[in-house]
């Protein structure tokens, strides 16, 4: 399994600004509630070989604390997956999507509608996006585990991971346009507990080598 960071042109070895990167994946953490058939805890941790190296097309996104969710924020998401208006199976180019955020009372109502007559419920490891305006662009097939990113307020280029896109109904269906993510913040907790055991067990000991 390896990372890529620095793609824009899925057709093209060859980026426009930088050079992509290729990064070995030492370890994959998933979440240990995981359920494959509901997407419950869709979330895993990848721990990488190498250190990324930050250019100015790759740069880190912030983690939000376990209470961070506004409403009435734009939120951006992108990916590769398919484009709901042109019907083809994949973009070759990353696309952006302006979104904001649904509240969960009415996700939960309108999620329940689209599944009847079979019963639901809404997770509280998720949180619902939707398109700016009915007839714009929004997550389709292809586009899982894509970032969500909210930018702080008074900052520039200051962003910090709202979600990531989970699942949704099909891309050309008009009943339910809602998208659901996976919601970071609920699972802050368990990502600092990973990150902390992996940086004490690189800590240089005696006669073992810190890990870099």
């Amino acid at each position: 399994m390896l990372v890529r960071v620095g793609e824009w042109n899925m057709s093209s070895t060859d980026e426009m600004i930088i050079a992509r990167e290729e990064i070995g994946v030492r370890n994959v953490h998933i979440h240990p509630a995981y359920f494959q058939s509901s997407l419950i805890n869709n979330i895993a941790l990848l721990e990488l070989k190498d250190s990324i190296h930050y250019q100015p097309t790759v740069q880190p996104v912030c983690l939000p604390s376990t209470e961070q969710l506004r409403g009435g924020e734009n939120m951006i998401a992108t990916g590769w997956g398919t484009m709901v208006r042109q019907d083809a199976s994949f973009t070759q180019l990353l696309k952006r999507l302006d979104l904001q955020r649904v509240e969960t009372s009415i996700c939960k109502k309108e999620l329940k509608t689209g599944h009847s007559p079979y019963r639901f419920d809404l997770h509280q490891s998720f949180v619902c996006v939707k398109a700016n305006h009915p007839d714009q662009e929004r997550p389709c097939d292809g586009d899982a585990g894509s970032p969500v990113v909210v930018e702080y307020p008074n900052t520039v280029d200051r962003y910090y991971l709202h979600g990531l896109v989970s699942w949704g109904y099909g891309c050309n269906q008009q009943r339910v346009r809602h998208t659901v993510l996976t919601h970071v913040a609920y699972f802050r907790n368990w990502i600092d507990d990973i990150v902390l055991s992996l940086n004490q067990d690189s800590k240089p000991r005696k006669g073992v080598k810190g890990l870099a």
